[in-house]
C-alpha cells in the first residue's frame, strides 16, 4: 500500500495519470465497501455507488446511478 501512495503523488505520463485515476477510485472503492463487509447485503444503491466510484473522472457522470437500457 506504502508503494502505492508514492505511485500516487508522483508526476507521470499521461498513461500514468489514467493509471493514477484507476488507483484512486479503488482505494476509495475499498474505503466504501470495508464497512460494509459483515452486512452480507448488497443493494443496487451499493451497485450505483461502486461503479460511481470506479468511474470517477474516467466517464461521464451522467452515467452513474442509472442503469443501461
Amino acid at each position: 500500500m506504502h508503494k502505492l501512495k508514492n505511485f500516487l503523488l508522483e508526476k507521470e505520463s499521461k498513461s500514468d495519470q489514467e493509471t493514477k485515476k484507476e488507483l484512486k477510485n479503488y482505494m476509495k472503492i475499498l474505503d466504501y465497501i470495508e464497512p460494509r463487509e459483515f452486512d452480507n447485503t448488497i443493494t443496487e444503491k451499493d451497485i450505483f455507488k461502486i461503479h460511481q466510484l470506479t468511474t470517477k473522472n474516467i466517464l461521464d457522470p451522467v452515467h452513474h446511478n442509472r442503469r443501461r437500457n
